[in-house]
């Protein structure tokens, strides 16, 4: 039996999603045991209606017996500095991608975040000015590989196969699952330095395996059967070989490419506050304590992947069968998604103290807005098929925003005390948020090639390097 080449490139491209988040997320995993004091700062806690919580939960220094001096303040970039350079990448990953392909930007990408995890371990101990610096490179790398990959979507994967080929990028699920594993057997039984030597060895591994079964079009793959190569040519985007240089006032000014940075604004601000402050509401409302809570989270990371997954099978399938159009398809699946998500958020406060029915809402809702991806997200290549990778560099960036901007929220809402009745009203926010950010993807989203991007008087700036058009 022979495998298909595309399925190959499916379960490669989920292998190098979970390994560029098993390295990312490494880091918040390590640091208590890498730093002398490690700064854990909870506000005080307000026990009016918070279930099972002892009163005296404040706590601002923990000691994990870490050997290295830094601040507060230190820690802080050290784990931030990845998602500044990640966002700031978002700005060149299309016109690189778009020039060198996603074979060689995600091979590069792969080198450069696995060195910067094994050299990390290293600079640390140096200084942590050092450590910062290979910080902020990893972000750089890890900024390519997402958009880097949406450029071989529309090469490779027919129209009515595309949402089951996204599930892929629920490999960060899997990753996120993956570190917490593999860090503690290593903390276990070695040292946190292993923890980033392993995971990069990890990479670099993998990136032998993607140099030599990856490729840019199925055309340049000299194993692919001819019956397959056919139907995928038979079954694509007719632009899809549009070599033009990219229109970026074209791409900045599409509605309907806003309508899908909309929806990836809620989803994203949804992401943040249950990822962000997800395990300390679980901690000081419901009484969790962390073992509990990153049980929890793993399971809910496996099934992030699998509800993707089916979510993107029915999608599929509901296109195969021509049951209903493909811009309806994509809706659908985005309410699926997003809906049920809102509604349950603004519901999570009122559940009182019954822990097993806050868990499964609140695992259901992280679990529904994996399912967003394989909705909105895959819409990016319906409508910008040659596009595809600078499209989705501009969805990231803007859709990055709600990991600063919800912080802030919630801080805003928790800076008097970690009450039942503050929780209650981010969850509403962030409901209003979710139903408001789908609503605009309803009404403005299109499933059409834009032929816009493809009609353009280019320009080329020579200074910059970067292309703008004329209409």
């Amino acid at each position: 039996m022979v495998i298909p080449a595309r399925l190959k490139l499916y379960f490669m491209s989920l292998l190098v999603l979970t390994i560029c988040s098993l390295n990312i997320n490494v880091a918040y995993l390590t640091l208590p045991l890498m730093v002398k004091d490690y700064y854990h700062s909870d506000n005080h806690v307000n026990t009016n209606g918070i279930c099972n919580v002892p009163k005296n939960k404040s706590t601002v220094l923990k000691n994990y017996e870490g050997t290295l001096e830094w601040s507060a303040d230190i820690q802080y970039f050290f784990l931030t500095s990845p998602y500044i350079s990640y966002i700031i990448s978002q700005i060149f990953v299309g016109n690189v991608t778009h020039k060198f392909g996603t074979k060689c930007i995600v091979s590069y990408s792969i080198v450069t975040i696995s060195l910067c995890n094994i050299i990390v371990s290293f600079a640390s101990k140096i200084h942590y000015s050092f450590a910062l610096v290979v910080q902020v490179i990893h972000g750089f790398g890890q900024g390519m590989i997402t958009p880097a990959l949406y450029r071989v979507i529309p090469q490779w994967i027919p129209i009515k196969e595309r949402s089951k080929f996204m599930s892929c990028f629920q490999g960060s699920s899997i990753g996120s699952l993956v570190s917490q594993i593999l860090s503690a057997l290593l903390i276990t039984y070695a040292r946190w330095e292993y923890v980033y030597i392993i995971s990069g060895l990890l990479g670099l591994t993998l990136n032998i395996a993607w140099r030599v079964t990856a490729y840019d079009k199925p055309e340049l793959h000299p194993r692919i059967t001819l019956d397959e190569l056919t139907y995928i040519q038979e079954n694509r985007n007719k632009t899809d070989d549009c070599n033009h240089r990219i229109p970026w006032i074209s791409i900045l000014s599409s509605l309907p490419l806003w309508a899908i940075v909309v929806s990836a604004f809620g989803r994203i601000w949804f992401s943040a506050v249950v990822s962000i402050y997800g395990s300390l509401y679980l901690k000081t409302i419901n009484g969790l304590n962390a073992k509990m809570i990153a049980i929890f989270s793993g399971a809910i990371y496996l099934g992030n992947f699998l509800f993707a997954l089916i979510f993107s099978c029915i999608s599929d399938e509901l296109l195969t069968r021509e049951v209903i159009s493909l811009l309806a398809n994509r809706k659908l699946i985005t309410a699926i998604g997003q809906v049920p998500s809102a509604l349950l958020m603004a519901g999570v406060g009122y559940l009182g103290c019954s822990v097993p029915l806050v868990l499964t809402i609140w695992g259901l809702i992280q679990m529904l807005l994996s399912v967003c991806f394989v909705g909105a997200m895959v819409n990016i290549v319906d409508i910008a098929p040659a596009f595809s990778a600078p499209a989705m560099g501009f969805v990231q960036m803007v859709g990055m925003l709600p990991e600063v901007i919800s912080m802030l929220v919630a801080k805003s809402y928790l800076q008097e005390g970690v009450s039942l009745g503050a929780w209650k009203e981010i969850f509403i926010t962030t409901s209003i948020i979710g139903l408001g950010s789908y609503l605009f993807y309803f009404i403005f989203s299109s499933s059409d090639v834009s032929n816009v991007f493809y009609n353009s008087i280019i320009i080329v700036i020579p200074f910059i390097d970067t292309n703008m058009e004329l209409r």
